[in-house]
């Protein structure tokens, strides 16, 4: 049973956020919605066929309220987590990260393979 609580709490600390997922061709297009999320706060840590988007948030009131004499608190920090896997490879080296208006956007470009020709 206690391990179980503490799977509960640990689990509790660290939440996800929403992502929507597109694909074409030639990319991933990854957007994820981080509100109140400083473009600092984020990390974008990439593998040849995953990526993972992470953030510790602290909310600015609950900053506010320490300075002030705290008596209360219900604001807390947190740190958000998500990792995405795709089927094919992403090419590292041109992936573009984008964060507007509380939302994260990378295009992710996909490994072109190479056709090896048989010769007789």
């Amino acid at each position: 049973m206690l391990q179980s609580l503490d799977d509960f709490f640990s689990s509790a600390k660290e939440r996800s956020f929403p992502v929507d997922l597109h694909e074409t061709n030639s990319e991933y297009i990854l957007t994820a919605s981080l509100p109140g999320i400083a473009r600092s706060q984020i990390s974008i840590d990439l593998l040849t066929q995953a990526v993972t988007i992470s953030a510790n948030h602290v909310d600015s009131l609950a900053t506010q309220h320490k300075t002030q004499g705290m008596f209360q608190k219900d604001l807390s920090a947190s740190r958000l987590s998500r990792t995405i896997s795709f089927p094919k490879p992403i090419n590292e080296r041109k992936v573009t990260a984008r964060h507007r208006d509380g939302i994260l956007t990378l295009h992710l470009p996909k490994v072109k393979g190479n056709r090896i020709e048989i010769n007789d």
